[in-house]
């Protein structure tokens, strides 16, 4: 919502009502503005985003006792603000001449000139870079939704561009490279330019050679992990990259005091340069003691158990990281410090660690348009009895599920890169034609590389019931069927979205492998497969498209005709198609009761723009079916649709969110629209 020129005006008046007025002015009449300011000429640009611009100066008008410096600064403010949007012939000036004991009156007078486009973009002299890299150094305002049209004129950009693309050139070895701006040459009317920058490259510097000097310990060990410098570009930050790769090389061999001096060497006119090097190791050191302080909660054997060196070795500045890493990665400190004592041959280890609150008592009131008002709170140990594990209590209470999970997790589930975690469960959450109760137990290990990468596996008990069966008529027997389930699984997850709760860029993706059989206990024999992929396609800072596609499918076989209602796919609601209610999209019977069905797809994509501070607006397309047996899985003639607009707010805990899915083509019994509020990302 943009604030109008008078509301503005008011707000300022309010800030300074308190304040000495310079001349003695009348204070105004209640509810009458303290000054006048009107504009002129002003076309493409509103009011409101030119009192933006000029705000603090605006601000200042008043404090200072209407003072006409101020307005000359924010007519300045308000030029800057126009030649950023592609208005370089644009002027900005104003009449105001005060007078004591008159409420002051201001006049904004603006010639906005044309708006203008770059035409062309040449880089003469170029030839080390090719074209897209030239074009992706310049970087200025675009017209159109969403700054997707033609590139704007602005020369402050541009000569920032040229500095970039300078910057580029000096660490690709181009320390003499000069890049400049040429006079733009605009067309008749002013609305289009073509812009060249012109570069002189020079001559490309490179690290032809690393001299080791006479004597340098460990020579050929050193000479041969310093290879990788050799033929890259030469520029001075490279002098201590090198620096840091001799310190790192002895400091991983016991040396933690190696003093090292690199010295480049220019060989000629052709760009080859040289660096000398020389070394001084210092002495070697082994581990002494290592000593543990800090910890009160925790025991001091965890804390060993995620160190990387031992007593004994040889110092290993790569192993005193490793374990620096391990400790804050537990969750457990606040602080950690690992430090050597003493200057000889053997120095003990200190490791200080400061600790943080292990213990986490929550509560989360919520609400969704299926669930309704919903409440979720548990309690979290992170450091169970010292040892570093987790356990989790937690229970969910709404107008449609009642759940009880308890957790335990080993982070390091057998001194390895394992993560361990067993959980017992008690839920019910009432569905559209049923109630689905399970009870049981899971244990899961994964294995994560990095922030991107995991893999899972895990077996699965439970009984699983179906209670307040609706469903009820011929070709129905079995959907109501209460099964003991025995399931082992694997997935696999990809995630390199910037944000969990608030993504913005990246992909997410995620593979799960199911299998029930009654060799291993189970009454059901089936596999089932579901996977999902995200991906995040920003269009400028804050607008960007979001692709989704969710799909999955059960195979019965064995003794197993079909599956019962609980262990079906479902689809519609606010996490899917959006024109449906929960679970409302699919197979029905007779009385209009969805029983699900062995497939299910859903693809989506949505546009996120902002609105205004922490909204954005939405427009999203969804499409999805489930079909009733895993033999009309390829077939996409039943695909039903929703397409509407949606509003968002957007919390640290995630986006509060408001859609109408629109039903473009209703059945019978259908509903032409379906209101969805709900907290948490759709996908």
């Amino acid at each position: 919502m943009r604030i109008l020129p008078a509301i503005a005006a008011a707000f300022l008046a309010a800030g300074c009502q308190f304040l000495p007025w310079a001349d003695q002015r009348p204070e105004p009449p209640e509810g009458a503005l303290p000054y006048t300011l009107t504009f002129d000429g002003n076309r493409s640009i509103g009011e409101n985003a030119l009192l933006r611009a000029a705000k603090p100066d605006l601000e200042r008008f008043v404090e200072n006792g209407y003072k006409k410096a101020a307005v000359d600064d924010a007519a300045w403010a308000m030029h800057q603000h126009y030649l950023g949007a592609g208005h370089p012939f644009a002027s900005v000036t104003y009449e105001y001449e005060p007078t004591p004991g008159a409420p002051p009156e201001v006049r904004i007078v603006i010639d906005e000139g044309p708006r203008t486009v770059i035409r062309t973009v040449h880089f003469r002299g170029a030839t080390f870079f090719d074209r897209k890299a030239l074009h992706g150094a310049v970087q200025t305002p675009r017209t159109g939704w969403f700054d997707t049209g033609d590139r704007l004129y602005v020369e402050s950009r541009l000569t920032s561009s040229a500095e970039r693309l300078a910057d580029a050139y000096y660490e690709n070895g181009f320390l003499d490279v000069e890049v400049e701006l040429e006079e733009p040459v605009f067309d008749e009317d002013r609305r289009e330019v073509e812009v060249v920058f012109v570069v002189r490259e020079g001559v490309r510097s490179t690290i032809h050679a690393i001299e080791l000097a006479e004597g340098t310990a460990d020579a050929d060990q050193l000479r041969a992990s310093l290879q990788r410098f050799l033929g890259q570009a030469y520029f001075p930050r490279m002098a201590f990259q090198v620096r840091a790769a001799v310190v790192e090389h002895f400091a991983r061999r016991g040396y933690p005091d190696v003093d090292v001096e690199v010295v480049a060497r220019p060989t000629g006119s052709d760009g080859r340069v040289h660096l000398d090097v020389t070394t001084d190791p210092g002495q070697f050191v082994r581990i002494g003691q290592v000593l543990v302080v800090g910890n009160d909660e925790t025991r001091e054997s965890f804390i060993r158990s995620r160190l990387a060196f031992r007593e004994g070795e040889p110092f290993d500045r790569d192993k005193e990281r490793q374990s620096f890493r391990a400790l804050y990665r537990s969750g457990l400190f606040r602080a950690v410090r690992i430090e050597t004592v003493g200057d000889g041959e053997v120095r003990d280890v200190r490791v200080e660690v400061q600790e943080l609150p292990s213990l986490e008592i929550y509560g989360e009131p919520g609400y969704g348009s299926y669930e309704r008002l919903r409440f979720r709170a548990g309690i979290t140990e992170r450091d169970l009895f010292g040892t570093g594990r987790r356990g989790k209590l937690e229970g969910l209470v709404s107008e449609k599920a009642r759940e009880v999970v308890g957790t335990l997790t080993d982070p390091w589930l057998f001194d390895s890169e394992l993560i361990g975690d067993l959980s017992l469960f008690a839920k019910e959450r009432d569905e559209p034609s049923f109630t689905s109760v399970n009870l049981g137990g899971q244990a899961l290990v994964t294995r994560e590389w990095g922030r991107k990468y995991s893999v899972s596996t895990g077996y699965e008990y439970r009984r699983s019931d179906a209670r307040d069966v609706k469903v009820g008529a011929p070709g129905t027997e079995g959907l109501d069927e209460d099964v003991n389930l025995s399931i082992v699984s694997l997935a696999a997850t990809y995630d390199e979205r910037d944000s969990v709760f608030l993504p913005r860029t990246g992909r997410y993706a995620r593979a799960l492998f199911e299998v029930s059989d009654q060799n291993i206990a189970s009454d059901l024999d089936f596999v089932r497969i579901s996977a999902s992929v995200s991906e995040y396609l920003p269009l400028s800072e804050n607008t960007g498209f979001v692709f989704s596609l969710r799909t999955g499918f059960a195979i019965p076989y064995g003794d197993t005709v079909t599956l019962p209602l609980q262990e079906r796919f479902f689809n519609g609601g606010a996490n899917s198609v959006r024109s449906f209610r929960q679970s409302e999209l699919g197979p029905k019977d007779p009385q209009g009761n969805p029983i699900g069905g062995e497939t299910s797809s859903t693809a989506t994509v949505e546009l996120r723009y902002p609105i205004w501070k922490s909204f954005e607006g939405t427009l999203f397309v969804d499409a999805g079916n489930v079909n009733l047996t895993l033999d009309d899985y390829g077939d996409f003639r039943n695909l039903r649709y929703g397409v509407g607009p949606g509003i968002r707010w957007l919390l640290p805990i995630g986006p509060v969110r408001l859609d109408w899915g629109i039903n473009p083509n209703p059945r019978v019994g259908e509903s032409n629209s379906v209101l969805h509020f709900s907290i948490g990302s759709s996908f």
